[in-house]
């Protein structure tokens, strides 16, 4: 949501997202002033609106007050119409420009901005850019002079102008945007410790781009899903992700092998994850890579935390571990908004929120195949606007951060709760299959459950740039995968900080 303040000295602030709604009423109000705009506490913009301010003369706006990456970006956007780009800049947006080509022919001849002349400054006069502005806004109420710090909604955007959800993404390091993710995973905290017994990754997100950059990710951008839409579009994030999984035996002090559960194992992955989306739609894939066996060392980190640290029986068993090998899959998968959180809700601070996604992930290779399908519903107090993210082990699920880009100081307190449903066909994975051991005897693969239903319920606290998370995996059935023992659930917890 966008609001617009008024001072009694004439000055417009506007908080939350940046509109050509919100900019055209701006401009009404002013009348025939200079509107003098206060934007430091946008935190996200469209493209077309930033677009539209960087064409306006500096005697029809004055910014009083605009953030650092705002102000890049409209300095940018001058730049780029005046020619004055430097030529690898030009080169390198050169891709960009051709992508909003198409979307700029559909639009509407008078939802088109006027081409810039030459001479001068580089700018036009104010009044062709203040007519176009009405033009596309025709009928749109001017926001009237209120008293001192009265808020005032903006009024629904017309067509011609981008949607909400088309934000364009801030400057790599003057917003906070990319993100450190640390997971803990165990089922101690069920007071178990068996089947998948305990895991953790370290992950790091890039920040947000508008389009995606260099060959691997233009061509990833080729896959259903994973398009950026050119500027003012979806936005892209890479990820890169550390994660070690830890699998053993209901009783981990019996030396003996015990081919009657699950084989003790440990896998050491290294993931790289690509994603795309907006408020509406997320396509992501994750490809992995990894040893399984000793090399994960698995069990020196579990006798480091059972015996070292004496938190749990000592483990006798990693003898009879799986054998070395290499493992590696690639995942895929698709997400959508069901039931969307309302355009009133977006960037509110202090308000009650919640929407319906459903979707799919696919993995191939000898780490796991499998296919699911998912419904997820998230709730609560200033929830992030984009998807719910799942701590799930190596080579199961996609590693993202599906969040889309917020200032940090925007909002304050965010405590949320997601409730996920999922079944998953899991037709292969290294562990289950059993195979050759350490110590000689191969063990025995375990019996699939499929389909295999589980309820992923998780509570989210955030302040900030931080947050902490708390998810349970709840599985169903009599013999869960990877799970025969006291009980297959586990409780995931994770930290992100954004910087």
């Amino acid at each position: 949501m966008t609001r617009i303040e008024t001072t009694h000295d004439g000055l417009v602030r506007i908080i939350g997202m940046l509109e050509a709604g919100a900019l055209a009423s701006a401009l009404q109000a002013a009348g025939d002033r200079p509107a003098r705009l206060d934007l430091l506490q946008v935190f996200a913009a469209e493209g077309g609106a930033v677009r539209l301010l960087a064409g306006l003369p500096l005697d029809r706006v004055a910014l009083v007050a605009c953030p650092p990456w705002l102000e890049a970006w409209i300095r940018r956007e001058r730049r780029t119409e005046a020619g004055t780009l430097p030529a690898d800049e030009a080169r390198e947006r050169a891709p960009e420009a051709r992508e909003r080509a198409p979307e700029a022919r559909e639009r509407a001849p008078e939802a088109r901005v006027p081409p810039r002349r030459r001479g001068g400054a580089g700018r036009t006069g104010g009044g062709a850019a203040l007519a176009f502005l009405c033009a596309l806004l025709t009928g749109l109420p001017a926001v009237r002079a209120a008293e001192p710090a009265e808020a005032v909604e903006t009024a629904e955007p017309a067509e011609a102008a981008e949607p909400a959800e088309a934000v364009e993404p801030v400057e790599p390091g003057k917003h906070h945007d990319r993100l450190f993710r640390f997971e803990f995973d165990n089922d101690t905290f069920m007071d178990s410790d068996d089947a998948f017994s305990a895991g953790w990754s370290l992950q790091l997100h890039a920040a947000a781009k508008d389009a995606w950059t260099g060959p691997i990710g233009r061509t990833l951008g080729r896959l259903p899903g994973l398009g950026d839409d050119g500027a003012g579009g979806r936005i892209v994030r890479r990820g890169l992700v550390v994660t070690q999984s830890i699998f053993t035996p209901n009783d981990v002090t019996i030396a003996e092998p015990q081919p009657e559960d699950v084989p003790w194992a440990g896998i050491l992955a290294l993931s790289a994850s690509w994603s795309s989306f907006d408020e509406r739609r997320l396509g992501a894939l994750q490809v992995t890579i990894g040893c399984l066996g000793p090399c994960s060392g698995a069990e020196d980190v579990q006798k480091f935390v059972h015996e070292d640290m004496n938190r749990g029986d000592p483990p006798r068993g990693w003898h009879n571990q799986l054998e070395q090998q290499w493992v590696a899959n690639v995942v895929y998968g698709r997400a959508w908004k069901i039931l969307p959180t309302p355009k009133a809700a977006r960037g509110a601070g202090r308000a009650w929120s919640q929407d319906l996604a459903g979707g799919f992930e696919a993995g191939l290779g000898n780490l796991a195949t499998f296919a699911d399908a998912f419904v997820g519903w998230r709730f609560g107090w200033n929830v992030p606007r984009g998807f719910t993210n799942l701590p799930d082990p190596a080579g199961i699920g996609i590693a993202v951060d599906p969040v889309l880009p917020d200032a940090p100081s925007a909002h304050g307190w965010r405590i949320y709760g997601t409730l996920t449903a999922r079944t998953t066909y899991m037709a292969h994975h290294v562990v289950a299959e059993g195979g050759a051991t350490e110590s000689g005897p191969d063990h025995p693969g375990l019996e699939y459950v499929r389909p295999q239903f589980e309820v992923i319920a998780g509570v989210h606290v955030g302040r900030g740039r931080v947050e902490l998370s708390v998810t349970h995996y709840r599985y169903f059935g009599e013999e869960p995968l990877l799970g025969v023992g006291v009980s297959p659930d586990w409780v995931a917890l994770a930290l992100d900080v954004r910087y």
